[in-house]
């Protein structure tokens, strides 16, 4: 993935650094996969999502993004 540098260059994220935005999008849509289909393998996905989620965004609000997202 690409990211925009203060100076206004262009370079290569580091593999394995994901924004929060990232984290935030891959959970919500692990969550309505799971929510489709209710398998367990994707529950518990979902945890280790959830969990990456509040350790890098401790102040991320579930209840705005379900409202936004359903």
């Amino acid at each position: 993935m690409k990211m925009r540098t203060m100076n206004g260059s262009v370079k290569e994220r580091p593999a394995g650094r994901r924004s929060a935005r990232d984290v935030e999008e891959r959970f919500l849509r692990l969550y309505s996969r799971w929510q489709e289909t209710h398998d367990l393998s994707l529950r518990k996905r979902l945890f280790v999502r959830l969990r990456l989620l509040v350790r890098t965004r401790p102040d991320f609000d579930l209840r705005s993004w379900f409202n936004k997202a359903f």
